[in-house]
């Protein structure tokens, strides 16, 4: 079976396939193949598809477990499995930092969530740097 990507879509959420092909590419790809290690050395960063705002406060986060209240910024997981991604939940942005390793995460954020603005891309920055309120 032949999987078909846009070049970004392959480094953000296929990196190991994508440095295979980068390698013989040409060397404007680079940001992308950073993006592609970044990646690799971060498992779960090929999960993220997105973020958004909570619309319903019933969603549970995948790494603490708890709801995630309406209109809190979340960050959407995808897992590919079988040759084709399959949603996987969600987890708080402030859980991102557990959860991914890392909080370097706006590029891809912007890459999956195209209608975000600005003021939301800088609001969604505060709360991935911001920490988990203990319950």
């Amino acid at each position: 079976m032949t999987l078909w990507f846009h070049l970004p879509c392959a480094a953000y959420s296929r990196p190991e396939p994508f440095l295979e092909l980068q390698a013989s590419a040409p060397a404007e790809l680079e940001p992308l193949a950073a993006a592609a290690r970044f990646g690799i050395e971060h498992r779960r960063v090929p999960r993220l598809h997105g973020a958004e705002r909570a619309t319903s406060g019933r969603a549970l986060c995948r790494s603490c477990r708890e709801v995630i209240a309406k209109g809190e910024w979340r960050v959407s997981l995808v897992f590919f499995e079988e040759y084709r991604f399959n949603p996987g939940g969600y987890i708080h942005a402030q859980c991102a930092r557990e959860y991914f390793e890392t909080v370097d995460l706006l590029d891809r954020i912007r890459h999956f969530s195209p209608e975000l603005r600005e003021p939301e891309l800088v609001e969604i920055a505060a709360a991935l740097a911001a920490p988990r309120a203990a319950k």
